[in-house]
């Protein structure tokens, strides 16, 4: 397949000669053969439709971001469907080094700092200090999974001991 036919099936948007499963084809062929075209990963990754956009990431995976990163990685923080939001993170976090991924945690777009969350616990990489900030966010899905990290990790918890007397807590009790 050439180069220009791939494009050109990639950008069939809407043609009805070109099905789905051609365009998909088409972003694979892409990212196997190393073919560095980011403006075609954007258009993947931007389209409606999830397969293309995970076909899309997948290519990237194999070409990385070079000059788009920011807008890329943009893209990929607001998905929706599951597959490919996994995909994302992971994709990420094979890409960007612990640096960059830690410095996503302050990003203002609420799912890059959930995926750079997930990929810093993926790595064991997540901190105290990066749960308790995480913890306080605004969105509830990245506070909920800073208080789920910290109660795996048995932090904020203390351990009670209770000695009491045979008389159903009658008598005194020691805490």
């Amino acid at each position: 397949a050439s180069l220009d036919r791939i494009r050109r099936d990639i950008d069939a948007k809407g043609d009805m000669k070109v099905s789905l499963n051609i365009r998909i084809q088409a972003a694979r062929i892409m990212g196997a053969n190393k073919i560095e075209d980011r403006d075609a990963v954007l258009k993947l990754i931007s389209d409606k439709e999830p397969r293309l956009r995970l076909a899309g990431v997948q290519s990237l995976s194999k070409i990385g971001f070079g000059k788009q990163k920011q807008k890329i990685m943009s893209l990929l923080a607001d998905e929706k469907d599951r597959v490919t939001f996994y995909t994302n993170w992971q994709v990420m976090r094979r890409l960007l080094s612990e640096k960059e991924i830690k410095s996503n945690l302050s990003s203002k777009q609420a799912g890059l700092r959930y995926m750079s969350a997930l990929a810093l616990m993926e790595e064991n990489k997540f901190q105290l200090d990066d749960a308790l900030t995480l913890a306080a966010d605004k969105d509830a899905r990245n506070s909920k999974l800073a208080t789920f990290w910290m109660s795996r990790k048995r932090i904020g918890r203390t351990s009670i001991t209770v000695k009491v007397t045979e008389r159903n807590f009658k008598d005194k009790s020691t805490v």
